[in-house]
């Protein structure tokens, strides 16, 4: 009985570190950035981690319907997060801006960023046959980095 516990017990334990290792892409993530992230966002489904250049982490998921990514140094703390949006959520100078930098290109995608300062800009995805570019505009329809 013992023995049929024990085994029970190891390959529950195996499937839980396998599940781990798969959904944290194999990565060491701070557990600053863990921790912050399971504490503001408990209702998230769909995690993946990533790790980013200069040791930055990403970990996009899904919440309230909305497809959303974090990016947390290796300090753990919040550099930006993205969360897509419609097209009817984008500023009228958002929307008037990318028309004119390719009035041909159809616009795909749409997301608000927010960086660690407060600060926000929108990315939208503008797509002419296919190329695909990804603009970053400030609320008032300039483009940025």
């Amino acid at each position: 009985m013992i023995t049929v516990f024990a085994s029970a017990f190891a390959s529950a334990f195996v499937f839980v570190i396998s599940l781990w290792v798969a959904v944290l892409g194999g990565i060491k993530v701070p557990a600053a950035a863990k921790d912050h992230f399971k504490t503001v966002h408990p209702n998230a489904t769909a995690i993946h981690w990533s790790q980013e250049a200069d040791k930055k982490y990403e970990v996009e998921f899904k919440e309230d319907k909305h497809e959303m990514s974090v990016t947390y140094s290796e300090k753990g703390d919040v550099l930006e997060t993205e969360r897509e949006i419609t097209e009817a959520e984008l500023p009228g100078t958002v929307l008037d801006a990318a028309r004119k930098i390719n009035p041909k290109a159809k616009m795909k995608e749409f997301a608000i960023i927010t960086r660690a300062n407060g600060t926000k800009v929108y990315e939208v995805e503008l797509k002419q046959g296919k190329k695909s570019t990804d603009m970053l505009f400030t609320e008032d329809g300039v483009v940025t980095q």
